[in-house]
């Protein structure tokens, strides 16, 4: 008997003991696949990161196809790119109740499958896959999306693959050091970087840098190291990560590392989806569907990144997870399983144990974004 994610979710209450003093709850929130199914969007659930214990998911507000989230800087802001509907929307997000009120909503055309917001609260950018753009939104001093500033055309040549690179594919925006923006281009195999104005477009209309990984690689998400000194990308096409060195003296980023995140001599159908960086900045982690699995890296006697674990995901296609503030938790979301399993991480080692799950089949919804809130 299939389950809805409500009925599935109301299973998902495990109790895991971790010796940390003083750890306050937090709030989880999961952005979903909706298929146009009523009363379906974004959920949240109350997590305790003493105890280990995730609260039911709830639904947390209505919206159509939230398939990647992001919050503000300030924590009062959470944002939403409802990629089928071909818009984002914002949310006011009360820290004690977990509530979501919607601000604003624009449209956006293109699928947006990514976003982010800006530092300083200006700016919201999406990444709209399926239109090839890069969307610009001005953020109103309540939060609410004004009308789109700006919709840029990212440039330079194709990657080599005849299926999934005939177009540009922006596939995700990160805010980074210097005043800039990251944008990953699946289609073209680059990592354009744009300079941030402090007045609408914000962006453009061409990028400062361009970091480029192997032909064929599919760029798809970012981190930041803190220092600004490097990012690390997860390559959905090849399922590796990428090392870059940020640029200097007015240099472009310089491709350091190329990873794998595969078992040796895997051969099967494979894709990439999300990657993290520990707090402490010693331990990489990304997962890859197909197989799927998450991988863990971490540093050799040289200081070069290398596979420190890979293990199952605990359901299938892991197209999100995240690390929980305390550093002491992953909470991974599978889109087809519809289900989530918790692992606890060790600090030490980086090394990832599964301590409880949901099983799955859960729908309509389809889990597609794991956001811890702050």
């Amino acid at each position: 008997m299939r389950r809805t994610l409500t009925e599935a979710a109301r299973s998902l209450c495990f109790v895991l003991l971790w010796p940390a003093a003083g750890a306050a709850p937090a709030f989880v929130a999961v952005g979903t696949y909706t298929h146009g199914a009523p009363h379906q969007g974004i959920w949240m659930a109350e997590f305790d990161e003493q105890s280990g214990t995730l609260q039911p998911l709830r639904l947390a507000a209505e919206s159509p196809d939230p398939s990647f989230l992001a919050q503000s800087a300030d924590g009062a802001t959470l944002a939403a790119s409802e990629e089928h509907g071909n818009a984002v929307s914002t949310f006011a997000f009360n820290r004690h109740t977990g509530r979501l009120t919607l601000l604003g909503r624009q449209a956006c055309p293109g699928s947006p499958a990514h976003i982010a917001l800006s530092p300083d609260g200006h700016a919201l950018v999406a990444a709209n896959y399926g239109g090839g753009t890069v969307a610009v939104f001005p953020l109103e001093p309540s939060g609410a999306p004004g009308p789109r500033a700006a919709s840029l055309v990212l440039p330079g040549p194709l990657g080599p693959d005849p299926r999934r690179q005939t177009q540009s594919r922006p596939h995700s925006a990160l805010f980074g050091p210097d005043a800039t923006a990251l944008i990953c281009d699946l289609g073209a195999d680059r990592i354009s970087i744009f300079r941030l104005r402090d007045q609408p477009p914000f962006l453009g209309p061409q990028p400062q840098w361009v970091a480029r990984v192997l032909p064929g690689s599919g760029p798809r998400h970012a981190v930041f190291a803190r220092d600004g000194r490097h990012f690390y990308v997860v390559n959905e096409m090849a399922a590796t990560v990428a090392v870059f060195a940020w640029p200097s003296h007015q240099s472009e980023p310089q491709l350091a590392q190329t990873v794998s995140l595969l078992p040796p001599a895997f051969s099967g159908d494979h894709g990439a989806a999300e990657i993290a960086l520990s707090a402490d900045e010693r331990f990489l982690y990304a997962s890859t569907r197909g197989p799927d699995l998450l991988t863990v890296l971490g540093h050799d006697a040289q200081g070069r990144w290398q596979v420190v674990q890979i293990l199952p995901c605990g359901g299938k296609v892991p197209r999100s997870f995240a690390l929980d503030p305390s550093g002491h938790w992953l909470l991974c979301a599978h889109q087809k399983s519809a289900d989530l399993t918790l692992f606890q991480v060790d600090p030490a080692t980086g090394r990832l144990t599964p301590r409880a799950g949901l099983a799955g089949p859960a729908a309509p919804a389809e889990p597609a974004c794991v956001l811890w809130l702050r």
